[in-house]
């Protein structure tokens, strides 16, 4: 039914109601490798996360709808290539994986901005080149930074980034979830958005309650059968502790890379770590430490919080918030993907042409066109 009074109300109650339907994305500067994801069941599933990442890419449905609807979506949001403060990090990164930069879409008030890369993709792409700068630069224009563990746990701490995550709160994406259903009652959920426009999505790792919800949206709408969503909900729906965990793999791993750069330099160095009681005798470190998990680790040295070297490096370390990505996968459904019919919503109210109007989700348009 629509809502013939919309064009009657006040200018600054209809640009209210537009800017609640723009979305709070989590927007991911390149699609993600299927063939590095595909390859950890943990992560995809087998599931092929690049169409979502397409879809999740688009201006909002609401530059499509009027002029005074556009304008709304135009105060913070525009094309990440349109950003002239970031034009030179584009041209020195471009390409780097499968990069989506020069046409994703990014709120600078409501998005956050994700990096899937990491650098096993150079193995696949010879022209790859480091894209981090670019990530946290976009980043700075927006609501925070996200990235994959692989990426904070092996390229990250290894890099020359230590002045530019300093200090810096960082989402760590500790696990994904692809969710196959169709999107009319995704968007009925709320769980992707108002108008399902949020078809990648970060919950921290300790929100029980906020995964049931995806659990229960799952068991009603999901596809059977999914291993990905299965064996996620099943083992860690539940459990907080493997997050926390993972966070002190991470944050152990970063104070070892650094203590081995500077360990003949540190004060009271045979202080810095503390043996943890075990049933060997063994005083010394446990042989290839470098290469060595952090559990393990942990099972025999812990660091000595209290120790001037460890107090100071730990404060300067990255903030991790971790994080669990759900993806909605519809590209069964989506017509623009594999030729099915179109999913549209109708839109229940008037445009500024006192026309009622029906805004196509599968249906790729270009920025341009939109103006």
């Amino acid at each position: 039914m629509a809502f013939l009074k919309f064009p009657e109300l006040p200018t600054e109650l209809r640009q209210k109601i537009w800017r609640l339907c723009l979305p709070h994305r989590i927007v991911e500067l390149e699609m993600p490798d299927d063939e590095v994801f595909m390859g950890n069941p943990e992560n995809s599933g087998g599931c092929l996360l690049s169409p979502t990442s397409r879809v999740n890419s688009r201006p909002p449905a609401i530059t499509r709808v009027c002029h005074e609807s556009r304008m709304v979506a135009l105060e913070h949001g525009g094309l990440l290539v349109d950003d002239d403060q970031i034009k030179s990090e584009l041209r020195d990164v471009s390409p780097f994986g499968l990069s989506m930069a020069p046409v994703v879409w990014v709120d600078r008030r409501r998005n956050v901005v994700h990096l899937n890369w990491w650098g096993i993709y150079d193995a696949d792409y010879n022209r790859c080149m480091d894209p981090v700068p670019l990530w946290l630069a976009a980043a700075d224009r927006s609501q925070g930074a996200s990235l994959t563990a692989p990426l904070f746990e092996v390229d990250l701490k290894d890099g020359p980034y230590d002045s530019l995550v300093r200090d810096r709160t960082l989402l760590v994406c500790l696990r994904i979830v692809s969710i196959h259903a169709p999107l009319q009652p995704a968007v009925e959920s709320g769980l992707f958005g108002l108008l399902g426009e949020e078809r990648v999505t970060l919950v921290d790792a300790a929100d029980t309650e906020r995964k049931e919800q995806y659990r229960a949206f799952w068991e009603k709408h999901g596809r059977r059968p999914d291993l990905n969503p299965y064996r996620f909900f099943d083992k860690w729906c539940q459990q907080n502790e493997w997050a926390q965990e993972k966070v002190e793999g991470l944050e152990l791993m970063w104070l070892l890379s650094r203590w081995f750069k500077v360990k003949s330099s540190v004060p009271s160095a045979a202080t810095v770590w503390k043996k943890q009681p075990s049933d060997s005798d063994d005083e010394t470190w446990p042989a290839r430490l470098e290469f060595m998990e952090p559990m393990e680790i942990m099972k025999y040295w812990t660091p000595n919080r209290k120790h001037p070297w460890v107090r100071d490096t730990h404060t300067s370390l990255p903030k991790i918030r971790p994080t669990v990505m759900f993806r909605l996968c519809t590209h069964e459904q989506d017509e623009d993907l594999v030729g099915r019919k179109a999913l549209t919503i109708s839109w229940s109210l008037q445009s500024d042409l006192g026309t009622s109007v029906t805004a196509p989700v599968g249906q790729s348009h270009q920025l341009s066109h939109a103006l």
